[in-house]
């Protein structure tokens, strides 16, 4: 299970990629996180793609 893995650290984030990722499971948009975070918004979208390219990564390689 994905959640599992990120929860045990088998998929790989940075500090700003979790808590992008933790606010938008919560149904924050990204502009909302990027104030909550005191970041650019630009920089929230950016980790919010980076970890889902490495969740689909994840996903590829488990199923390959």
């Amino acid at each position: 299970c994905i959640s599992e893995q990120l929860l045990a650290g088998e998929i790989p984030l940075s500090d700003l990629e979790k808590q992008s990722l933790y606010y938008y499971l919560k149904g924050e948009d990204p502009d909302v996180i990027a104030q909550r975070l005191a970041e650019p918004e630009k920089a929230v979208q950016n980790a919010l793609n980076r970890t889902k390219n490495k969740i689909k990564k994840k996903l590829n390689s488990t199923i390959s």
